[in-house]
């Protein structure tokens, strides 16, 4: 959903002669996703951060993933740790977690 809505928005800006507001958008979701990377590492340790990451990302509001880089948020680990656990509960996301890819130790040996 998120996704579509994004892409929807995307092509709307593009078409209106907004496309720096796409630019933006890719910088906040590249900014959040760093910040939510350490994060992910500790609430989810079986999972490859970078993956469970790009999960919390599709389950943000594109508001979020432009205001996040720029908010208080990213400076309170605390904050950010609820904010990741209430996205967790958001519809879609607890299945793209459960298709994430497993983190390198979590892997069992071949």
């Amino acid at each position: 959903m998120v996704m579509r809505m994004a892409a929807l928005l995307g092509t709307a800006l593009l078409l209106s002669g907004c496309a720096p507001a796409l630019l933006i958008y890719g910088e906040g979701r590249r900014s959040s996703k760093e910040s939510i990377m350490p994060i992910m590492a500790t609430e989810k340790p079986d999972l490859a951060p970078d993956g469970s990451s790009t999960c919390i990302i599709k389950g943000m509001t594109v508001s979020e993933v432009v205001r996040l880089p720029n908010s208080k948020t990213v400076q309170r680990p605390d904050t950010l740790r609820t904010l990741v656990q209430e996205v967790m509960t958001r519809p879609g996301v607890a299945d793209c977690l459960a298709a994430a890819p497993k983190a390198a130790a979590a892997r069992p040996a071949p």
